[in-house]
């Protein structure tokens, strides 16, 4: 049975402690909840380089997370100190404030070094990564592919960089939790036998998502299409802006954004690979003079390549390569060219409007789809006259 007059007389004795106390817990708290944000972010932040995205609801949940433990071991601390400052026993009967202090200092003094040491490793080790991968992949991909156009190499090396980068650091988290939870005195054999069971659970029962898995890494290890790359893929067209084991993500040109699992993926057509190609028909009409059509279109193409505008975006210069189809208003004339990956549109939307000036200009008629209609009239038959009576 706790004395009032006993408690009120300690409180009054130790007031300007209990009120130090007070002050220092108070910063403390209000300490962990500015800081809840930052190691959340952080922790985060590790989390989306390593998967590859996180969720604004998770950062909120460890926000929450992080204040409410910090919150509860501060208030369990202040409780046992002002019980020692005013020599009563409310919380001590159950926790003993000397095994708390005790089991913190063999923790700090034990184990926190190691800890720190290791997680030290783990920031080298990712700093090493995030340095040398890229270093590595730029020297294979240099020496395997020299033909490759500069922006065909950044691509595959943004590739490999991002999924490579993403494993290794994985696998290096992994065994850092690993090497802690041993330090902890932690027995690891029944948690790699049950991650094991469930490894074995989850394969059963998240077949799609193995299936996604086996299906990204054939699509990294063959290069069907890498990061900026224009595809074709589960039947929707777009900008490839992230590729990793599990699913790619396509942009398409209404800027709507798509998330396609990589076991999805029948068929993978890549518009952009090593380059592109301009190819389509002209129509000119049919009493015009091919040979000099022919000539005019390929002195466009000649002077596109000669412009310093558009010379660099172009390999080989647009030709018109045979008369393709007898239309019905037009005859086709097939013209191709190469250009640097993405660029066939630009070019061939250039091309179509310095022809449509040239053939202006030379009085060129490009025709367009017309009907003609003839109008016959018919002999009208002579009138019977009704009164006659030889007509009747």
């Amino acid at each position: 049975m706790i004395d009032i007059n006993i408690l009120y007389e300690n409180i009054l004795q130790n007031q300007s402690q209990l009120v130090l106390m007070s002050g220092l817990f108070l910063f403390l708290e209000l300490l962990i909840i500015g800081l809840a944000p930052f190691v959340t972010r952080s922790v985060l932040n590790l989390i989306e380089n390593i998967f590859g995205g996180t969720q604004q609801s998770l950062s909120s949940l460890l926000i929450r997370v992080f204040r409410l433990t910090g919150s509860t071991f501060l208030f369990i601390l202040y409780v046992l100190v002002v019980e020692s400052i005013i020599k009563v026993e409310l919380m001590s009967r159950f926790i003993s404030y000397a095994v708390i202090v005790d089991s913190m200092i063999h923790f700090v003094f034990s184990f926190m070094p190691k800890i720190l040491f290791i997680l030290l490793l783990v920031v080298i080790a990712n700093k090493v990564i995030t340095y040398t991968i890229p270093v590595l992949i730029k020297f294979h991909i240099g020496a395997k592919s020299d033909s490759l156009l500069e922006s065909e190499r950044e691509k595959n090396v943004t590739t490999l960089v991002q999924v490579l980068s993403k494993a290794a650091k994985l696998l290096v988290l992994s065994t850092a939790v690993f090497i802690i939870l041993g330090e902890l005195g932690i027995d690891l054999a029944p948690l790699l036998l049950a991650a094991g069971v469930v490894g074995i659970a989850v394969g059963f029962g998240a077949q799609n998502l193995v299936r996604d898995i086996f299906a990204g890494i054939f699509i990294i290890l063959e290069n069907q299409y890498r990061v900026g790359d224009i595809v074709r893929i589960a039947d929707i067209g777009g900008l490839v802006e992230d590729i990793n084991l599990r699913r790619t993500i396509l942009r398409d040109l209404d800027y709507r954004q798509h998330f396609i699992p990589n076991g999805e993926i029948r068929t993978a057509s890549n518009y952009t690979k090593d380059k592109s190609r301009v190819n389509f028909n002209i129509g000119v009409a049919y009493e015009e003079d091919l040979d000099s059509v022919i000539e005019t279109l390929n002195q466009v193409g000649l002077n596109m390549q000669s412009d310093v505008e558009w010379a660099p975006l172009i390999i080989d210069p647009i030709k018109a390569i045979r008369v393709d189809n007898f239309g019905d208003s037009s005859i086709d004339i097939r013209v191709l060219g190469e250009t640097v990956p993405i660029q066939q549109w630009n070019v061939a939307g250039e091309y179509r409007l310095r022809v449509k000036r040239k053939c202006d200009e030379l009085g060129i008629s490009i025709p367009f789809p017309q009907r003609s209609v003839h109008i016959v009239k018919e002999p009208s038959e002579p009138r019977t006259n009704l009164d006659d009576p030889d007509n009747l």
